[in-house]
């Protein structure tokens, strides 16, 4: 379901996403409806990052199929938190959507889906295969962990109306206190979802 917004329609739900979170509830607990606003985000933040890039996508198949590897993805990205407890989530996260895309006959999108998470918290843009999805992703968490501040060029109405649409309901507190247990444990490698 979808709703006209400024110069994106805003996505509300997906049903991969609500496919995927269903069996997810008891496992996630307090973090289900933070995560689940934090995917929704994302969702939203790259596909209106990748609006300007449709003729460069169709390798990809329909814009329901980009949605669709896009809703994957943010689903997965950062579930290893949660569903394997540990914040050297990426492989977890990895390994997790891979298993679906094969038990859906989807492994051909395992390239692109394992990208978009293990370079998710790059530090720099990303260049390489599959670069389009890979950066607009990654663009988009950075602009959903900043609050919004990092823009990198997403309009600001947009994201004030997606903030409403799903708030963030503690999820950044819930990240906060994630990471200082892990450092408390783990001094020499206190993020170890960062990349260069």
């Amino acid at each position: 379901m979808k709703e006209e917004n400024a110069m994106y329609d805003i996505i509300r739900e997906h049903e991969v996403i609500e496919r995927l979170f269903l069996p997810w509830r008891l496992s996630l607990g307090a973090a289900y409806d933070p995560y689940k606003g934090h995917v929704y985000r994302i969702m939203n933040y790259t596909c209106a990052y990748l609006e300007s890039s449709q003729s460069e996508l169709k390798e990809y198949g329909p814009r329901k199929e980009i949605e669709e590897r896009i809703a994957i993805a943010a689903a997965f990205h950062d579930v290893g938190v949660w569903l394997d407890q540990t914040f050297d989530y990426l492989e977890p996260s990895k390994n997790r959507a891979d298993e679906w895309l094969e038990e859906r006959g989807k492994s051909a999108w395992q390239p692109e889906i394992d990208l978009m998470i293990d370079m998710h918290h790059k530090q720099t843009a990303y260049t390489g295969d599959h670069e389009i999805l890979v950066e607009a992703f990654r663009r988009a968490d950075l602009a959903d962990l900043t609050l919004g501040i990092q823009k990198s060029g997403l309009d600001s109405f947009f994201i004030d109306e997606v903030k409403k649409a799903f708030p963030y309901k503690g999820f950044h507190w819930l990240l906060v206190k994630g990471v200082g247990r892990w450092a408390l444990r783990h001094p020499l490698k206190p993020l170890p979802m960062m990349r260069k």
